[in-house]
């Protein structure tokens, strides 16, 4: 081929050009930025769609529909209509308020919302955990696999577009997730039947014929539990809503700012992202303070907050994460494919690059485009990197834990604290966001204060990973169950406990001529102890008080004295005494600082291990290896851990098991210690296999591209499939 001129792309963050270089050139070491630059500048037939991005050729004319005037001058607005108003918001300033505002959104709903409304859900609907667990998993299992797709082929079409078609997906999700709300009748805690007296039903009464399951109109068994496909469904629009946002969002914001900002920009969505959670913790806990059925008194029902079945406005949230990404989406799809000033910044890139960003752009122009026969290939070579594939286990080890413990967190607390969810809420976005954020920043400042290099960073992986597994000891911590006639204690000699290898029996000689409904409605008795219902409890009336607290008279199976018209239980949670919440609240803040800390150095040693031209690839695979392995699974197999230490469920009509009203929490902490602890072990070995097998990969030679007499060269040994570099964006744990 000597003399013999070939083709190639150069594909910098702007686009990609195509430049004819001389192989003669290249071997004698000349390909140099001059002669880049003279070839971009002299090359004819460029035309918009050689630029991804929208950076186009001065002889591009007007495009309908991507709102070009000139190549220079992109407008903002929707089809024909380009009001001088909307200019006002087409710049990167612009563009990136409303794409923060859409991950804003997404993260107040998939990583707030739906973590703080696990128990109502479970409560209202009648889940089990296995099944809440999988509701959050749809998500990461809906992105796992459309998001490949959407940002492989989606980098070379109209960015926000897509960014605004996924905003209108993700808000008719939030408004599907909250449908069932509106489909049901109203919440009725006396076994769902209206129409029915609290007294008839909450009481002790003989001749009562105990409510049925039967539907009247249809025939059938009623049951609320069909609805949890509605929540898998809206899952799924979740997540091929929101997979365009950590992926085409950031790619156009830095093909249309300049590279000394692109840092800044990319730091304040990445910055607002993280308040998305934080919102949806404390707006969640704030909406659960409301009764869910809004027009409805709850003292009508017998209901007040102090009431363990109390159920929050769950649903009104999703609405407002809802209308928000709707309305986000009109501005995105009125954005142009490119942004003023586009094509200068793209040719401002080629001429200024420092070496190391046109190492890295020669490397991509030297391999050319990826195809899908080298798919193979490429992963293969980053499935024999030992160390690479070590450092991914460990990553799944670890998002297990954190996708099941951000999923169960709160229902963690509800039980072990016998608190609201909406308090149980509260406590666990005190710890986690500020956890997880000073965690990541603090680790990353470690990495660059002292400028770690690979086997240090993995050194300090493996150090913060250790101190993470000796802070798991907070779980040895764990408050004693509260007293429950024929769950925890016995019927007749209170002080007595029920054996645990015996099933629960909450019918007892002095109700069980009570004929009592088998709805969940507990009450709290004089002697502190907790009854299924003022009907098991043997109470003959109930009253309201002046709080709209239920309470109940006349109770057979309470072994106590009152005076004259004094009650004896009312509606209300049982208190315990448990002193040491302050101590695991403090172990588990630093445990999860130290597992945070571990994020950045671990990420940024993968970019070392990995061959300089599959970094972005790397990453991608990694990202798909923790969701198929880690956040996928992690809630779905925690949640069956969790209902195998139910002690009182309520069953649902067909006799399956439907609700879990109580826990034991000795087991519930011992088994959450076993889980994490067997996963920590797994993660600190694989970690300390990767620094054993490290060898020399990592090093600064090791992770430059192939030269050859100056010039950037493909080798046989190297397999790249570079056009996948939209795959380090996968690793987002947002998205």
């Amino acid at each position: 081929m000597d003399g013999e001129e070939f083709g190639r792309t150069v594909a910098t963050r702007g686009g990609s050009i195509i430049i004819g270089v001389d192989e003669a050139e290249m071997q004698n070491g000349n390909l140099d930025k001059q002669n880049i630059v003279e070839n971009i500048e002299t090359e004819p037939q460029s035309t918009d769609k050689d630029l991804v991005g929208g950076s186009v050729n001065e002889n591009t004319t007007k495009e309908e529909g991507n709102g070009f005037i000139d190549d220079d001058v992109p407008t903002c607005g929707w089809g024909s209509w380009r009001p001088k108003w909307a200019q006002v918001l087409n710049s990167p300033k612009g563009f990136c308020l409303f794409l923060c505002l859409f991950a804003m959104a997404q993260g107040m709903t998939v990583n707030g919302l739906i973590y703080v409304d696990t128990t109502t859900l479970e409560k209202r609907f009648e889940l089990p955990s296995v099944r809440s667990g999988s509701i959050s998993s749809c998500y990461d299992f809906s992105v796992t696999l459309v998001v490949i797709f959407v940002t492989y082929f989606g980098e070379k079409q109209h960015k926000p577009k897509l960014l605004g078609i996924g905003a209108i997906i993700f808000g008719f999700g939030c408004y599907t997730f909250s449908l069932p709300h509106f489909t049901t009748d109203y919440y009725h805690n006396k076994g769902g039947e209206s129409g029915v007296s609290i007294d008839n039903v909450s009481t002790c009464d003989a001749n009562r014929s105990i409510p049925s399951c039967i539907d009247e109109d249809s025939g059938k068994r009623t049951s609320l539990s069909s609805y949890y496909w509605v929540f898998v469904f809206a899952q799924l629009l979740h997540g091929i809503g929101a997979s365009p946002l950590y992926t085409l969002g950031v790619t156009y914001l830095d093909d249309n700012v300049t590279s000394k900002l692109v840092a800044m920009y990319i730091g304040i969505f990445n910055a607002i992202s993280i308040l998305g959670p934080a919102l949806g913790y404390v707006l969640g806990g704030l909406y659960l303070t409301i009764y869910t059925d809004v027009r409805v008194d709850p003292a009508d029902h017998g209901i007040s907050r102090e009431s363990p079945i109390w159920v929050g406005a769950w649903w009104i949230g999703f609405l407002v994460s809802g209308s928000c990404c709707l309305l986000v989406s009109i501005p995105l799809l009125g954005y142009p494919r490119a942004l003023p000033g586009a094509k200068l910044i793209a040719k401002e890139r080629a001429l200024n690059q420092n070496k190391d960003d046109d190492d890295d752009m020669l490397t991509r122009a030297s391999y050319g485009g990826a195809s899908i026969k080298n798919f193979p290939a490429a992963v293969w070579n980053l499935v024999k990197n030992i160390p690479y594939m070590m450092l991914n286990l460990s990553t799944c080890s670890e998002w297990f834990i954190l996708a099941a413990m951000a999923v169960f967190g709160p229902k963690y607390m509800e039980s072990q604290f016998n608190i609201s969810p909406s308090l149980a809420a509260g406590i666990c976005g005190a710890v986690v966001i500020p956890a997880g954020v000073g965690g990541t920043l603090l680790g990353g400042w470690v990495v660059k204060r002292f400028k770690l290099s690979v086997r240090g960073m993995l050194q300090f992986v493996l150090a913060t990973l250790s101190v993470s597994t000796l802070l798991l000891a907070c779980f040895f911590i764990y408050c004693d169950n509260v007293k429950f006639a024929g769950v925890t204690t016995q019927y007749i000699d209170k002080s007595l406990a029920y054996p645990k290898d015996m099933p629960s029996n909450i019918t007892a000689s002095c109700n069980v001529d009570c004929r009592c409904s088998q709805a969940y409605d507990p009450v709290c008795g004089v002697d502190e102890v907790m009854y299924y219902t003022g009907c098991h409890a043997g109470c003959t009336f109930s009253n309201e008080n002046k709080e709209g607290i239920l309470e109940y008279f006349d109770c057979a199976c309470m072994n106590v004295t009152v005076e004259a018209n004094e009650p004896m239980g009312s509606a209300v949670r049982c208190s315990i005494d448990c002193p040491l919440i302050p101590l695991f609240l403090t172990l588990l803040f630093f445990q999860m600082i130290t597992t945070f800390m571990a994020i950045v150095p671990g990420t940024t040693a993968v970019l070392r291990i990995v061959d300089h031209e599959q970094r972005a690839f790397g990453l991608g695979i990694q990202s798909l290896m923790y969701r198929l392995l880690g956040t996928v699974p992690g809630p779905i197999i925690f949640g069956a851990i969790i209902d195998g230490q139910c002690l009182l469920w309520e069953k649902e009509c067909n006799g399956s098991n439907g609700t879990c009203w109580l826990y034991d929490n000795e087991s519930f902490s011992q088994y959450t210690l076993l889980m994490a602890g067997i996963l920590k072990i797994v993660s600190l070995v694989t970690v300390a296999g990767s620094i054993v097998t490290l060898g020399s990969r990592g090093t600064e030679s090791n992770n430059k591209p192939s030269t050859q007499n100056g010039a950037i060269v493909n080798t046989k040994d190297t397999v790249s499939v570079v056009s996948y570099r939209h795959f380090d964006t996968l690793s987002s744990p947002d998205i």
